[in-house]
């Protein structure tokens, strides 16, 4: 939770980073919490998609935004970068970029659209809390088995310590 959230957690010792990642379906499941409770609370008293809105705010307010300044990287990277170098080094730039900030807006809309089709708040609920977690069971998953673009860096640190039993216990919680 102290990494993938904003919530202030207090911690006597720095947490071990490999045995961390098994958690994160866990912490899936409490940000989907939150968002679907709020998606599913905003159900009788707003229009659905003003719920999906307001409950996709909240989730990225609990995460700081993580996720999507990733996704505006790699966006911003491959949108504007021809070779592996130029690649690399928009991605370690802190700005967002067209494809970054296009990227981001796209991702966020297509979520709020999604969760607010949905025909009901128990779905919303259930979808959110589903979608949280599905992401963070698969984020282990490309750790242990995707090539690391950088041996330098929080990814690449996350990477070579995602062993396969630790993706495989992820797994089994996210299911």
């Amino acid at each position: 939770l102290q990494f993938l959230t904003r919530i202030p957690i207090r911690l006597r010792r720095a947490p071990d980073m490999a045995r961390m990642v098994v958690w994160f379906p866990l912490a899936g499941a409490l940000i989907g919490l939150a968002v679907g409770g709020v998606a599913a609370g905003l159900w009788h008293l707003t229009p659905p998609l003003v719920a999906a809105a307001v409950a996709v705010t909240v989730g990225l307010l609990i995460t700081g935004a993580f996720h999507e300044d990733g996704l505006g990287d790699i966006a911003d990277a491959f949108g504007g970068g021809v070779t592996l170098e130029r690649r690399l080094e928009i991605m370690k730039d802190s700005r967002h970029g067209t494809y970054g900030v296009a990227a981001m807006c796209a991702s966020i809309v297509i979520r709020i659209l999604s969760l607010g089709s949905l025909p009901g708040p128990a779905a919303m609920f259930v979808a959110a809390i589903s979608a949280h977690v599905l992401a963070r069971t698969a984020a282990v998953g490309l750790m242990a088995t995707a090539p690391l673009a950088t041996h330098r860096g929080l990814g690449a640190d996350y990477g070579q310590s995602t062993t396969w039993t630790r993706a495989g216990l992820a797994a089994a919680m996210g299911l």
